[in-house]
């Protein structure tokens, strides 16, 4: 009886870590995370990250490490300075459908310190949800 119970917490303590680790995908999905990055456009010191190098940061920064496809969009964003000050500026967004690893994490860190080291940012937002997707 012992052994009974003792294979049955094992069966039960693996499905439990299967499924924190593999959630329940619907047929044709696979288990991703959404990485919502968030690029203020006001530069530290003053100027605009523009278009052409908005396009080019996407070019040389972003598509190399994640050519698998990305989305991004403008967006009029809202937060607080680190003087206390309500701020706005116009910002993008960038949608990736990432895989939920250690080297899919360092790309996307990767992308995050370049945009702060090249446009003098304070920080580079990002929100994260796990998903089931596929294309």
């Amino acid at each position: 009886m012992r052994v009974l119970a003792v294979v049955a917490a094992l069966a039960l303590a693996a499905s439990a870590a299967q499924a924190r680790s593999n959630p329940d995908c619907p047929r044709g999905l696979k288990p991703m995370i959404s990485a919502e990055l968030f690029f203020g456009a006001d530069q530290v010191g003053g100027g605009q990250v523009d278009e052409t190098a908005w396009t080019h940061f996407l070019d040389t920064e972003v598509t190399p490490r994640f050519p698998e496809g990305l989305t991004t969009w403008v967006a009029d964003g809202r937060w607080r300075a680190p003087s206390g000050a309500p701020t706005h500026e116009r910002s993008r967004v960038l949608l990736l459908l990432i895989s939920p690893d250690a080297a899919t994490r360092a790309r996307l860190e990767a992308v995050r310190t370049a945009y702060r080291i090249q446009f003098h940012q304070l920080s580079v937002g990002l929100v994260e949800h796990r998903e089931c997707a596929g294309f």
